[in-house]
C-alpha cells in the first residue's frame, strides 16, 4: 500500500521482500505498470475474452436457455419430487422456494411466477436426470418467469417447513 501511495505521489519507493508472490507484485506495480500500462490493459483485455468465450463455449450445455437467449442468472433451489403425479407419468421436481419476491425496491420490483397455460394449469417441461449410482428417471419441471408487478408475484412453495404445493 506504501508503495502505490508514493508513486501516486512522485516519491522514490523501496520495497524489500522475502515472499516471491508479494515481490512479483511489487515488482509489477513499480517498474511494469507504470511503463507499459497501455500494453497491458490490451494484452488483459484480450486475456479476459478468450477466457470469457471458452467459458462459454464449454458450460453452454451445462445452462440450457429458452429461444436461444442468453442467461443473465441462473436460481438454484432444493426440491422434491411430487409422490402423486397428476395426468402425467412423470412425477414433477417441486423447487422449495419460501418467497418468489427477487427484488423488493419500489422503483424495479422483481419476482418470479409459475407460466401456465390458458387453463391456469402450470406448465412443465421434461427433463433426464441422472443420479451418481447411474440411475436415470425423467420429471418434469414447472417453468418460471420473472415479472414486475407485485400483485402477479406468486406465493412460494414452503411454508413453516411444509411444501404447498
Amino acid at each position: 500500500d506504501y508503495i502505490s501511495r508514493s508513486l501516486r505521489t512522485g516519491v522514490n519507493a523501496i520495497s524489500g521482500e522475502i515472499n516471491p508472490v508479494a515481490l512479483l507484485f511489487n515488482e509489477v506495480i513499480l517498474k511494469h505498470i507504470p511503463k507499459q500500462r497501455d500494453k497491458l490493459i490490451s494484452v488483459l483485455g484480450k486475456w479476459v475474452k478468450y477466457i470469457e468465450e471458452a467459458m462459454e463455449k464449454d458450460l453452454k450445455e451445462y445452462y440450457v436457455s429458452s429461444a436461444g437467449e442468453m442467461p443473465t442468472a441462473f436460481l438454484w433451489a432444493r426440491t422434491i419430487l411430487s409422490e402423486a403425479p397428476d395426468q402425467d407419468k412423470y412425477p414433477v421436481e417441486v423447487p422449495l422456494i419460501r418467497s418468489m419476491c427477487l427484488s423488493k425496491k419500489s422503483k424495479a420490483p422483481r419476482g418470479l411466477r409459475f407460466v401456465r397455460d390458458k387453463s391456469g394449469k402450470v406448465v412443465t417441461e421434461k427433463f433426464e436426470i441422472l443420479y451418481s449410482n447411474g440411475e436415470k428417471i425423467t420429471v418434469r419441471r414447472p417453468l418460471l418467469e420473472v415479472v414486475k408487478d407485485k400483485k402477479l408475484f406468486d406465493k412460494g412453495t414452503v411454508a413453516r417447513g411444509s411444501v404447498t404445493r
